[in-house]
């Protein structure tokens, strides 16, 4: 019965430990959006950011490489270089991308999404693993997409992780944007 109302506890915690990603990202920098277009959100996007004084760039992480990261399902990753395309487009709350390189498509993904406010929100990766008391590992990594005044996509990042073995522990958060050029 008592390690029952624990492992309640413990799960309630953890359920509402990543309640308010959405609007840590809405507040993150930059601010000035313009309203959510289908018209202006979907096209083709140069996949190196433009950002330069971001984590994001200093990960060297790309578009594809991001969409790629929130898409669990997808294990076999193209490598895509900075000169490739990501074609964007938005249908039946799902985000469908492909990864365009010398005209030719290289690969494809379809992610879960809404809007919600000016902002494309897509489903969360959030992966937990309990084990309880050895072992826990828990990964949360939101994203948000929008469209700034000149129509290039400003893409938001949460990300949260956090593992325990036996009485050692870590943590890791964050939030970080990174500005990608629209191509006509």
């Amino acid at each position: 019965m008592k390690k029952g109302i624990l492992l309640y506890i413990f799960g309630i915690i953890i359920l509402f430990s990543s309640c308010g990603t959405y609007k840590k990202l809405v507040q993150l920098e930059p601010t000035n959006v313009a309203e959510f277009s289908l018209d202006v959100f979907n096209g083709n996007y140069l996949n190196k950011t433009i950002t330069k004084d971001s984590t994001y760039h200093a990960t060297g992480h790309n578009l594809w490489d991001t969409l790629c990261d929130v898409n669990s399902t997808n294990g076999n990753k193209v490598k895509a270089s900075d000169t490739a395309i990501v074609n964007l487009r938005f249908a039946d709350n799902r985000l469908y991308a492909q990864l365009i390189e010398n005209d030719t498509v290289l690969q494809k993904i379809v992610l879960k999404a809404k809007i919600k406010d000016e902002y494309l929100s897509v489903k969360r990766k959030y992966v937990l693993i309990p084990i309880l008391p050895m072992l826990y590992y828990y990964y949360n990594y939101k994203l948000i997409l929008a469209n700034i005044e000149n129509e290039n996509l400003i893409l938001k990042i949460y990300y949260d992780s956090s593992a325990a073995i036996l009485i050692m522990a870590a943590r890791e958060e964050g939030t970080t944007s990174a500005e990608f050029v629209k191509i006509e």
